[in-house]
């Protein structure tokens, strides 16, 4: 019963703390996190049928930044908003890099930052 009522508490606060406007901090841990998933998926790839297979969530990852990049712009004026290296940014460019090199491959990552790119390049 106490955990019951401690996963209640938990999600009450989660939703009433969600509410409000999220901070530019808020969105680059939410940007950063969301990196960090999308290098688990790109990490267990090994050839271009694997990457086939999780290319539907590698998609959504992409676009889920993207839109917390447009959100990041709705916040800020300051122009050079990802402009400092990061360590998480240099480990999915590394991973990007590594399945580039494989056959196939490149165009499928391609195909799956489309929309994400679309969506930036709208706005």
């Amino acid at each position: 019963m106490r955990r019951y009522c401690v996963r209640v508490i938990c999600l009450f606060s989660c939703v009433v703390c969600s509410c409000g406007t999220p901070t530019l901090g808020d969105l680059r841990a939410a940007g950063e996190l969301e990196t960090k998933k999308l290098i688990y998926l790109l990490r267990d790839v090994e050839n271009k049928e694997q990457l086939q297979k999780k290319i539907g969530k590698i998609q959504q990852s992409y676009t889920r930044i993207a839109e917390l990049v447009l959100e990041l712009r709705k916040l800020s004026t300051d122009t050079n908003l990802g402009s400092e290296p990061s360590e998480v940014g240099d480990a999915l460019f590394m991973e990007l890099a590594r399945l580039y090199e494989m056959p196939g491959c490149r165009r499928l990552l391609e195909t799956a930052q489309e929309d994400a790119i679309y969506r930036l390049s709208k706005s």
